[in-house]
């Protein structure tokens, strides 16, 4: 009963809001590295090397480490939508650094980022946004604002012991 409420809410959300993010921009989206994870704690994971990552030419670095929980799905859904599906993976990666990590973007921009990486990675427009919405809708408590980039890493490091401050290059 659980599943069917989830999957008529993801529905209802799809329908009243349209197949599309109303945003004018698209961003360019160009993974320079494999998105390569390790299995770490629990549903958690780590980056196994540094990821270069370019968003409309401008480069970022996802460090070696980085502690990822990839697409935050509830576990009721995995059935219908894996976290773990490969074509997720550095998308979600680089959507969790980008919540961690801002580097200039709002919110709202590193969601359209996700879904544009998304699309770009070759998942279909209509999973994709199904994935926008859902960091549309919940993803604000899981976007860190306090201190500068290093503090929040170096919160997650002591979070989950997951990160290594000596892998994060910040320009």
């Amino acid at each position: 009963m659980v599943r069917l409420k989830g999957l008529i809410s993801v529905s209802m959300m799809i329908l009243i809001s349209g197949c599309t993010p109303s945003y004018a921009k698209h961003y360019d989206v160009q993974f320079q590295d494999v998105a390569c994870i390790k299995p770490h704690k629990g549903y958690h994971y780590m980056t196994c090397n540094p990821i270069g990552v370019t968003v409309d030419g401008d480069p970022l670095n996802i460090p070696k480490d980085f502690d990822t929980d990839l697409a935050s799905i509830p576990r009721w859904l995995w059935t219908i939508l894996a976290p773990s599906r490969s074509d997720f993976i550095a998308p979600s990666i680089l959507h969790d650094y980008l919540y961690t990590c801002h580097n200039g973007y709002e919110r709202q921009e590193i969601d359209e980022i996700f879904y544009d990486s998304l699309i770009d990675n070759g998942v279909s427009r209509i999973r994709a946004y199904e994935m926008y919405l859902a960091v549309r809708f919940f993803g604000e408590s899981h976007f860190n604002e306090e201190g500068s980039c290093k503090e929040r890493l170096a919160t997650m490091t002591a979070r989950y012991g997951r990160c290594t401050d000596k892998d994060v290059k910040i320009s």
